[in-house]
């Protein structure tokens, strides 16, 4: 059985490594960690967001016409998605306003958007749920397949197929794996100690049928 308290623990060990670079909450209540202003004067590196309701988990599932895998489902209980390692990597969730101060910007990449069909890959069916993705200068998308034998999978793909480039067993598995491999990218003080080498995964040479 899945212990999601205990990966979420894992994760935010992982994201308070740059505690030391500050922490501060935003009028939205998200979590800010490690303010980097090197990238940006009100830049910082992680951001978590207020936790969803079981009800709101509910009415998002609804609007996208998908049941979500138990391990997401419970990740947004803890955080209404994220956005870490300066937008290297960013998990959506249900954006409330679009307020354009910066106080008010910080909150999530809205999941409902991403998932119309206009925005997914052209072969992409309707089963398939994208939940977030990478940096838009490596666009690539993040998605499950809740029609699959496999629902609980998450799988990397382009912006223009979904052919799986990576794939993970489940939710927590990716977040972990890729938080442990972005962490190594970054310094203590929050910079990418190489900028020119990609925050994306190498793709797999083999993918989980």
């Amino acid at each position: 059985m899945i212990n999601s308290e205990q990966y979420w623990r894992s994760i935010l060990e992982i994201l308070y490594h740059w505690s030391d670079l500050g922490i501060h909450k935003a009028k939205t209540g998200a979590t800010l960690i490690g303010h980097v202003p090197h990238v940006a004067p009100e830049a910082w590196l992680h951001e978590l967001y207020v936790p969803l309701k079981i009800k709101q988990i509910s009415a998002l599932e609804e609007s996208v016409g998908a049941t979500f895998p138990c391990t997401f489902r419970d990740f947004l209980g803890f955080t209404n998605g994220l956005n870490v390692f300066s937008d290297s990597i960013a998990i959506h969730g249900i954006r409330t306003d679009y307020d354009r101060t910066i106080e008010g910007f910080r909150q999530p990449y809205d999941l409902q958007l991403i998932n119309r069909p206009a925005e997914k890959p052209p072969d992409a069916e309707n089963t398939m749920v994208f939940i977030g993705g990478y940096s838009w200068m490596y666009g690539s998308d993040l998605y499950f397949d809740s029609g699959s034998l496999h629902p609980e999978r998450i799988y990397r793909c382009s912006r223009e197929s979904v052919y799986p480039l990576n794939t993970w067993e489940n939710f927590w598995v990716m977040l972990y794996d890729e938080f442990m491999r972005l962490a190594a990218m970054f310094d203590d003080k929050g910079r990418q100690m190489d900028p020119e080498k990609p925050t994306v995964p190498a793709p797999q040479d083999w993918i989980i049928n």
